[in-house]
């Protein structure tokens, strides 16, 4: 019985959609093909707005020589080209996941002499899936300790990540953001 109701209700829905479907195509074919076409463009790109993201200004940072014999990049096999906080994950952040978890993206992304294609943090959030919120919480975090210790900010080695920029999960804007100017 409930089969039935189901598959009855069922077959009500997709009648209905496609007699809504043919009302909207016949409509437009009445209709000049020029106005429905700019009608369906706004349509669309009103749907597809995002919030605009933070842009990184070049001199924002303080950068540090990217010297491989003395400073931040001592440690590196390779000439950085993005900024310190690219390459490593604050505790902060790493006490949101998995102990082990952070030595196993390591293993993943970084290859000896060669610049990782991801970032540290990018990659340790995808992989222990910490949210936007743990996130946002573990910066502030972060944030207030490091401003407790008098340190600025604004320079390259205290610079804090940005969860807008991790979190659209895209390394083309990420790589972007994080590059060294």
């Amino acid at each position: 019985m409930r089969k039935a109701l189901f598959f009855a209700m069922a077959t009500c829905f997709a009648i209905s959609l496609a007699l809504l479907l043919l009302k909207c195509s016949s409509s437009e074919h009445e209709s000049d093909p020029i106005t429905s076409q700019q009608t369906t463009t706004t349509v669309i790109a009103t749907t597809l707005q995002t919030p605009s993201l933070p842009i990184y200004v070049p001199g924002s940072i303080k950068l540090e020589p990217a010297d491989q014999n003395h400073g931040l990049f001592v440690m590196f096999s390779f000439l950085p080209t993005k900024r310190y906080i690219y390459y490593g994950i604050p505790g902060e952040i790493l006490d949101l996941g998995d102990v082990n978890a952070s030595s196993e993206v390591f293993d993943r992304i970084q290859m000896p002499g060669k610049e990782p294609q991801e970032m540290a943090i990018f990659a340790y959030v995808k992989y222990c899936n910490i949210s936007k919120v743990d996130f946002n919480n573990a910066i502030e975090k972060r944030k207030n300790f490091l401003l407790e210790l008098s340190r600025d900010l604004a320079n390259e080695e205290y610079e804090l990540p940005n969860a807008d920029i991790i979190y659209t999960f895209d390394n083309e804007i990420i790589n972007h953001y994080y590059r060294r100017e």
